[in-house]
């Protein structure tokens, strides 16, 4: 990808000229640095690989889903639901090997 864009603008310089400078190619996610902050971001995650304070410890865990209550994660090898009230602002991990979602245990939401 980078080569193609790297080639892309190369062309399009004027009379074959290089790009006028260096550049740096950064490819992200968009909205990968949001926080999960509401039951809405929480539901879109389900599957996903999290970081988020329970109780004010760090925890990394894997969102199962959601309901009216709070949220189901797999912690390790086993399932915890948490209150919304217990949980802090969790930032979603980037996993570039992601399971399958037959892969994840299943959950409610």
């Amino acid at each position: 990808m980078s080569r193609a864009v790297a080639e892309a603008l190369d062309a399009a310089a004027p009379d074959g000229a290089e790009f006028a400078g260096p550049y740096v190619l950064e490819v992200t996610s968009p909205g990968v640095d949001r926080p999960l902050t509401e039951p809405r971001h929480w539901r879109r995650a389900r599957g996903r690989l999290v970081t988020v304070p329970v109780d004010g410890s760090a925890v990394t865990a894997r969102v199962l889903g959601t309901d009216d209550g709070g949220v189901s994660l797999e912690i390790g090898d086993s399932a915890r639901r948490v209150p919304w009230e217990k949980l802090g602002r969790a930032k979603v991990q980037v996993e570039f090997n992601r399971p399958s979602a037959e892969g994840v245990r299943e959950g409610r939401g």
